[in-house]
Parts: C-alpha cells; structure tokens; sequence
C-alpha cells in the first residue's frame, strides 16, 4: 500500500507519523514545501479528552522513521484516474490513498490596498520616459509600502514581525483572534490601537465576561485603545465519517478538511481551525486510512470540543459549547450562565460554565482552577445541576468530589 501525505504542518505531520507507526510495512510519503515541518508535544494531560499541547518544529530529515520517504516540493494537482499527486517540480507521486492537508490560508490585504496613486510629473510636456518614470516610482513606493505590512500565519511570520517592532513606538493591529491578543501582550513600550468589528476581544474565543477577565489582565500589564472594523469566513474539502473526500482514495484532515458530520453526530463539538484538531484528525485520518479506526476508538476526539491554550501566560481551558455555539434556536430562558473570579496568591482565575435546562453544555477556565476533568465530566454525562443555581460555582462546593 502506498500513502501519501500532502502537508508539513500538525494535521500533515501528525497523519504521516501515525501513519508510519500503524503500517511499518507500507511506504508513507510526506510532500511538504517547506524543509521545517511542525507537530506537536503533549505538555499534559488533564483529563479523558484534555490535553494542554506545544507547537515543536523539526527539519525534514529528523522524522525518525525507516518507512517513512519525505518529499520537499509543492503539489501541483491530483491525477484521479491515474492516482498519482502531480508535483510542482514536474514529478508524480503514485498513491493508493491520498491525505490532503495543506493547511488554510491567512487572509491578505488586497492588491487594490496597495495601489498608490502616483502625480503626474510637474512641467514641460510629457515624453515617451515620463511615464516609464512614474511607473517606476508607484512601484518604489508599493514595495516600500508591502514592506510595512505583514501577514501573520505561523511562527516564523511572528519572529519576522518582533524584529520589525523592536524600535517602533505606535503600533496598530487589525483582527481580534488569539495571535491578535498575544501579540498585543507581548508589545512592551509602543502605543497599541487595536482594530476590531466585534463588541469585545477575544470574540472567537470568549463571551462578554470572559473577554472583560481578560481585558483587565491585560490592563494590568499595559495600556490598549481599541477600535472597531472588518471581515470572516470559512471553507475546506468536505469529508465523511472516513475523513475520505468524494474519491474514496483520497482523505483530507487539519484546516483543509471540513468535519459536517462530526458536528452532526456530536451535540458537543465543533470545527475550529486550531492545532488541537488538527492533531485530531491528522490521527483520525491515519487510523481511517489504515483501517484499524474501529479498533482505536480515536474517533472520540470529535465527542466534545476541548481545547486548551494560553492567553497572557494564564492556562485558558475551553469546553463544549462554551460561548453558546450551536444554541441559537434554544428558548432564551432555557440557557443560563453562572461565573466566579478568585483571586488566590498565585493570581487570579476565572470560571463559567453555560448550562440548558439544568444540564452543562460548555464551560471557560482561566488560571488555574482545578475543575477541567469534573466539568469534561458533567457534559458528557449531561446529568441535571440545574436545582444548584449559581452554588454550582460556589467555592465551598468541591465540585470534584461531589460530581467526579
């Protein structure tokens, strides 16, 4: 059986690692562009389904498998009938199953942003080299201006964009995603104006409290305008239960793969474009193309949306539904949320927990707080709190003993 792998990111790394591991006798290709390829480490393991994990790069050549072919080139397109991946090299890849996980691209300021509108030359009538000229200086002055702007993906792109703000003194960043709000902790010494649509930071991540938590955090450590402005949207391969595309021989996983179904089978998970699922089902992917998922039971991951990150050095805990997704159409009165802060020696922490009709669908943890594995647990077995109110949260109740 021959795999091929397109992708040198988490969910590409991931696939091809488990891939190797799970079918030592089969030859596994992994096709990345760029010679440093990026996985994963576990840091811990909090719970079932939680695990706090770390970005870690590694050179093409350092991948510690004997059946393991690597392949630094881009793909160019796919050869259905003849099953072959089309290199931009001019190579082909035979396969017998393909795993597409090329990654998703950041958004871009248009090229129209950066048209300078250049003056007509003062005096005297115009000659066959003015305009060569004027073209020559609208084009100076669109590279200077690309230079100023930088879009950020990945951690090379934050690397490149701290050695440019060293030195500067005003600093405006345009997204509130979570790059967006690491970045703005991280920018010691420069005015900062943030630049959003959305009514509160973090809006991808957190509801009104939680963004406000964090917002103090983040005033504690530096001073931040914030104003408001644009754009989202979405879009990735479509894949079944399989994680199989329409062509059966070919799989996708990571931002390139669109998950319907797990959110379908799942009232508890959803699709985020973060490295916790592309790990997920970068795994998912190999054990379906090797066809041992059945016995593996790592379709799991896609039962209840877990994530774990951190936002200004505090641990930040995500379960479920915990900014309400998915609940739009649930009768106002049927969604309550409770939420504490406690302030402790070693700093503050921050809990909420969203319950419907008595039973806790997703939950935020900031700091440390000790409850992930008893609130993972009280959504997955959805047993009625309801008649606690807000002594859920009550910090004489142990949570974990009582529900654990």
């Amino acid at each position: 059986m021959r795999f091929v792998v397109v992708g040198g990111g988490v969910a590409g790394v991931c696939c091809a690692e488990e891939l190797c591991r799970l079918r030592p006798q089969d030859e596994v290709t992994l096709v990345s562009a760029s010679r440093v390829l990026k996985g994963v480490s576990v840091v811990a393991r909090l719970s079932r389904n939680l695990e706090e994990l770390a970005l870690v790069e590694r050179r093409l050549d350092e991948l510690p498998y004997s059946n393991l072919r690597l392949v630094q080139d881009v793909a160019a397109g796919i050869d259905t009938e003849g099953q072959a991946l089309l290199l931009g090299g001019g190579g082909r890849l035979p396969y017998d199953k393909l795993c597409i996980c090329a990654g998703a691209r950041p958004k871009e300021l248009p090229p129209s942003v950066f048209h300078a509108s250049g003056e007509q030359p003062a005096g005297g009538v115009p000659t066959q080299q003015a305009p060569q000229a004027q073209q020559a200086d609208r084009d100076a002055e669109l590279a200077a201006l690309r230079q100023r702007v930088l879009t950020i993906r990945d951690t090379d792109s934050v690397a490149r964009l701290a050695a440019r703000l060293r030195r500067s003194r005003r600093v405006v960043v345009v997204g509130n995603g979570g790059i967006a709000l690491e970045l703005i902790s991280g920018l010691k010494g420069a005015d900062v104006t943030w630049v959003m649509k959305h009514a509160h930071i973090g809006d991808a991540y957190f509801d009104l409290d939680a963004a406000q938590f964090l917002l103090e955090e983040l005033q504690h450590q530096r001073r931040v305008a914030a104003a408001a402005a644009a754009a989202a949207a979405d879009g990735g391969l479509r894949v079944n239960r399989q994680m199989q595309s329409s062509d059966p021989a070919i799989y996708a996983a990571g931002d390139s793969a669109s998950c319907q179904w797990a959110a379908d089978e799942s009232r508890h998970w959803f699709q985020m474009r973060l490295w916790s699922q592309a790990r997920a089902m970068g795994v998912y992917a190999a054990h379906c193309m090797a066809g041992v998922q059945d016995q593996t039971g790592s379709d799991m991951a896609f039962e209840l949306f877990t994530h774990v990150t951190r936002f200004l050095g505090k641990k930040v805990v995500l379960l479920g539904l915990y900014n309400g997704q998915r609940l739009g159409g649930e009768a106002e009165q049927d969604v309550v949320t409770y939420s504490r802060i406690d302030e402790e020696p070693e700093g503050r922490s921050f809990v909420r927990v969203l319950l419907l009709r008595g039973r806790v669908q997703g939950a935020v943890l900031i700091g440390e707080t000790d409850l992930d594995e008893t609130l993972e647990n009280l959504i997955m077995d959805q047993l009625d709190v309801g008649s606690y109110g807000p002594h859920l949260l009550d910090p004489d109740v142990e949570l974990d003993h009582v529900f654990d």
